[in-house]
């Protein structure tokens, strides 16, 4: 059995699978990203790679590569993640991961970013597989995006194709990593989402403290919006704004790319999917026009994310790799035999006599084949598939059956040929 190792890297986790061509995750591993503290995210990665290698190999299965899904921009030919000082592993900034993992484990290995490989796993095994064109909104800690159009992946000029999470829909927005203002990622994502709360939880005397212990640091996106099912509300203006943003963001998406299925997964996907009819309600305000395209809320789980890292390889190999070339279609011939009395032939020599020929086949290689044959009183007629007539003269003059009369076939007919236009 062939398999590929896909990996996802996050701020706090990263996740190893072994998965198959079909996109199923067979083995889910996962390590704290600075488990052994800080700078040492390269060095666990490399080791859960290897583990993975070494545990599909043991099952006794052909590993065709490795993919990486790296939560920045990267810069898929030199195989880096590009550095960026806001990132939340920026230690992968600058080293040639995809190099390194193949030196380390003689496999080819493809680095992109992480919202681009779970775009391709949903393409390619899950809720936007036969679609036309999707867009992914990864919502997470952060946000991100990825686009494909027929079975491309726009990655843009500079690898920043996608990054929908900076979309800005606030003009007099608040500032945001990637330093501009208004961004759909300042009101929308795990991260801001908790944060908004975690700042006026006491001041507003919302019930989520008592919820997160006491501790309003403890206050987590996933609190916020159960807070907001209680109608505590400050739980629900952090998510009414939150619904309000992925609304303008999925009409921004809609008016300006118009896919066929926009696939919204990521840690707070969860916690969305209850709220959809909101969303798309919002959403429709801002792009009437949003009911012909699919709204598909999807799991974040890690045998989902895995599946991007293998999607990567598949992706990676087909586009980079030749295509082989089409061999011509041979001829089809039917031949005539003159044999008489064939028709009243026993079983048994029917049998020998197609043993015979067999043979004859396969000695003179695979270039011959033998289709079918029909037989009447005193003639057999065969359908042949070789290169030439001269070569089913040859296996006829072998076998004993000289050929009466031969015809190379010009196409088919049968009843539906009738209802067909």
């Amino acid at each position: 059995m062939s398999a590929f190792i896909g990996i996802d890297v996050g701020a706090t986790s990263i996740s190893g699978g072994i998965v198959t061509r079909q996109g199923e995750a067979l083995a889910v591993e996962q390590r704290a990203t600075h488990g052994r503290g800080k700078g040492t995210a390269v060095e666990t990665l490399l080791e859960l790679v290897d583990a993975m290698v070494r545990e599909a190999r043991a099952g006794e299965m052909h590993v065709v590569g490795v993919g990486v899904g790296l939560a920045g921009v990267v810069d898929v030919r030199n195989g880096a993640m590009m550095k960026f000082p806001g990132n939340h592993v920026r230690e992968f900034g600058g080293v040639p991961l995809a190099s390194i993992i193949t030196k380390a484990t003689g496999l080819p290995a493809f680095i992109d970013n992480d919202a681009n490989a779970l775009a391709l796993a949903e393409h390619m095994f899950g809720a936007a597989r036969g679609a036309s064109s999707a867009v992914l909104l990864a919502v997470g800690a952060e946000i991100g995006g990825a686009i494909i159009a027929g079975n491309t992946l726009l990655r843009g000029h500079s690898g920043f194709g996608g990054e929908l999470g900076h979309v800005p829909i606030d003009f007099r927005g608040r500032r945001c990593i990637c330093e501009g203002y208004g961004c759909a990622g300042t009101y929308l994502g795990g991260r801001v989402m908790a944060q908004a709360a975690r700042r006026r939880a006491v001041r507003m005397r919302s019930k989520l403290v008592a919820m997160a212990g006491g501790d309003p640091r403890a206050i987590t996106s996933e609190l916020v919006f159960e807070a907001a099912r209680l109608d505590d509300p400050l739980a629900k203006s952090i998510v009414e704004q939150a619904c309000e943003a992925l609304g303008a963001l999925l009409a921004v998406i809609v008016k300006g790319i118009n896919p066929e299925v926009v696939v919204v997964t990521g840690g707070v996907a969860a916690s969305l999917a209850p709220l959809r009819d909101d969303i798309l309600r919002r959403a429709g305000r801002y792009a009437p026009a949003l009911g012909q395209t699919r709204l598909e809320i999807v799991s974040g789980d890690k045998s989902r994310t895995v599946r991007g890292g293998a999607a990567l390889v598949l992706y990676e190999l087909g586009r980079t790799m030749p295509q082989p070339q089409k061999e011509p279609m041979m001829p089809k011939y039917v031949i005539e035999r003159e044999i008489p009395g064939v028709g009243s032939w026993p079983q048994e020599k029917l049998q020998a006599a197609s043993r015979k020929s067999n043979e004859i086949l396969r000695k003179l290689g695979p270039d011959i084949q033998w289709v079918e044959s029909y037989v009447t009183t005193d003639r057999l007629f065969c359908v042949y598939i070789a290169p030439s007539e001269d070569l089913i003269r040859t296996h006829g003059a072998k076998g004993g059956f000289p050929v009466t009369r031969i015809a190379r076939i010009a196409g088919k007919i049968d009843p539906s040929t009738a209802e067909k236009s």
